[in-house]
């Protein structure tokens, strides 16, 4: 497998000097809008909520299995 600068970190001869992989990312970082902050907001509570469901339902089940069983 070769072995590529930016794979190890390292810089071989002749080879230009690389910015980390973290830098093209941190140069992508924008301040976020209203309208984002809103969809990530809303994304994020589906996600709680459908696994708050998710555990009631599971108690639920342990709770009306413990009775049928016992």
């Amino acid at each position: 497998m070769p072995r590529l600068d930016h794979d190890l970190g390292y810089r071989s001869k002749g080879a230009e000097q690389r910015t980390g992989r973290a830098a093209p990312v941190a140069a992508h970082i924008h301040e976020m809008t209203d309208d984002e902050y809103e969809v990530r907001l809303r994304i994020l509570v589906r996600i709680v909520s459908v696994c708050t469901l998710g555990l009631m339902s599971f108690a639920a089940g342990l709770l009306i299995g413990a009775f049928v069983l016992f």
